[in-house]
C-alpha cells in the first residue's frame, strides 16, 4: 500500500476511533465494541494472534477513552460518590489481570462466541 493509502487508512482509523470515543461517552460499553471492530480492520494480520491482540488494543485505547469520559462526567457533577470507587478498581484490576492471563489459553473461536453473546445480551438488556 503506497503513501497516500497508508494515511487514508490512518485517518479513516482515525475517524473511526472518534467515533468509538464518542459511543463510550455516551452509550458506555458501546464504544469498546465499535473500537474493538476498527482495530479488527485495521490489524493486517489474521489468525488466533490477530484477534488476541486486537482485544488488548481495544482495552488500552478504552483506558484512556474512560478515563476522559469518567473525568467529563466527574467534572459535570454527573457522579459525585466515590466512596465505592477502591473497591471497584481493586476487583476491575483483579479481573482484568486474570482475563489478561487467561485470554492466551482460550481458543479464539471461544473467545469470539462469548464476545458475541455479551454484547447479544447487553443490546438486549438496553433494550428492555
Amino acid at each position: 500500500m503506497g503513501e497516500k493509502g497508508g494515511k487514508m487508512r490512518k485517518c479513516t482509523a482515525g475517524a473511526l476511533a472518534a467515533l468509538g470515543g464518542f459511543a463510550s461517552g455516551v452509550f458506555g460499553a458501546l464504544g469498546g465494541i465499535v473500537l474493538n471492530r476498527i482495530t479488527a480492520k485495521v490489524n493486517p494480520k489474521k489468525g488466533g494472534d490477530a484477534i488476541r491482540d486486537n482485544y488488548a488494543c481495544t482495552l488500552f485505547i478504552m483506558i484512556a477513552v474512560s478515563a476522559v469520559s469518567a473525568a467529563v462526567y466527574a467534572l459535570r457533577g454527573e457522579y459525585s460518590d466515590f466512596s465505592e470507587l477502591p473497591t471497584v478498581l481493586a476487583a476491575g484490576c483483579a479481573g482484568g489481570i486474570s482475563g489478561g492471563v487467561l485470554c492466551d489459553r482460550v481458543n479464539t473461536i471461544v473467545l469470539k462466541g462469548a464476545f458475541a453473546a455479551i454484547t447479544i445480551w447487553a443490546g438486549i438488556r438496553m433494550l428492555m
